[in-house]
């Protein structure tokens, strides 16, 4: 027998599918807070859960911190290269020639970043410039948990943490030229020397280097994704709670 449908109705109406049960909210995860693709908003640290209204713009996802006569041409250019080829946007230095004050654009890309890589080189100390990016980065880490990830290339971490060997020879002249700057280098260099990083004489193939730290930065960066899809969704099921949609 054949179904019976108003006159109003030309054909059968649509199949209702009922809504799906609404989701359970995640629970609060205690980690640092999401590291973004330069498409996304990277969230400011502001327990328990940061604030959609409380936002850090990223513009790069990787910065590289490097002396250019040591690394350019080695391991600097080669994971640039590597960083690229995975789709992320990453901010290294192209100019040879440098001024005495660091440029205002190398701040920016700087707190622009999600991610700092520094690569501490036998010259590493001796560049002004750099140290100065390193302050700038430690304060980034500091403010916006951007992550700091160094690189010991050729050198020990002591040498780094304790200003010995090429370091001790680059703050002789510092203590002349610029004294008025010298502790606080001598405080961010001991305080990035003491953060997990990686070691060329533990891996000392250049290459497996490289696809080491882009492994572990691709890691982070989805780990930090998954992390703010959940903080996002349990903010948003919060402000539809207090305001729930007619």
């Amino acid at each position: 027998m054949m179904p019976f449908f108003p006159p109003r109705f030309c054909i059968p109406p649509p199949f209702y599918r009922a809504p799906p049960p609404p989701l359970l909210s995640p629970p609060l995860y205690r980690a640092p807070p999401p590291l973004l693709p330069p498409r996304f908003f990277g969230v400011s640290p502001s327990p328990p859960l940061p604030s959609l209204h409380n936002v850090h713009r990223l513009n790069y996802n990787v910065f590289i911190n490097f002396r250019g006569e040591d690394t350019r041409q080695n391991i600097t250019s080669h994971l640039y290269e590597a960083l690229c080829n995975e789709g992320l946007l990453t901010f290294i230095d192209k100019k040879l020639e440098r001024g005495h004050e660091i440029r205002v654009d190398i701040l920016k890309a700087i707190e622009g970043s999600g991610i700092s890589i520094i690569i501490f080189s036998e010259g590493y100390a001796s560049s002004a410039w750099c140290l100065e990016e390193l302050v700038k980065i430690l304060e980034c880490k500091k403010y916006y948990n951007q992550i700091v990830i160094p690189i010991f290339y050729h050198v020990d971490p002591s040498q780094v943490r304790h200003q010995t060997g090429t370091f001790a020879n680059a703050f002789a002249y510092h203590e002349v030229h610029s004294s008025s700057r010298v502790h606080q280098w001598r405080e961010a260099l001991r305080e990035a020397a003491d953060i997990s990083g990686f070691e060329s004489k533990s891996i000392p193939v250049e290459a497996a280097l490289v696809k080491r730290v882009v492994r572990d930065i691709t890691h982070k960066i989805c780990r930090a994704e998954e992390i703010c899809r959940f903080q996002i969704m349990h903010e948003w099921q919060l402000l539809n709670n207090q305001r729930p949609f007619m």
